[in-house]
């Protein structure tokens, strides 16, 4: 009976979804992709121990696995 239930409502949102096809927007033929790239900052000098300190922890952390 569930199942039923279910069918009939899969089968109702589908057949009610667009009335005429007028419902839906048109499709675009060509597409314009012009990508902005963010401006990039150089690290300071803490931000680049950071990271630093963490790759040689990744680092030594997977020397254990090899």
């Amino acid at each position: 009976m569930k199942k039923i239930f279910l069918l009939s409502g899969l089968i109702l949102s589908l057949g009610s979804a667009c009335d005429k096809p007028d419902d839906t927007p048109p499709r675009k033929t060509t597409y314009e992709s012009n990508y902005v790239l963010p401006e990039a900052f150089p690290l300071t000098e803490q931000e680049k121990e950071i990271v630093e300190e963490r790759n040689e922890e990744y680092e030594n952390s997977i020397k254990s696995l090899k």
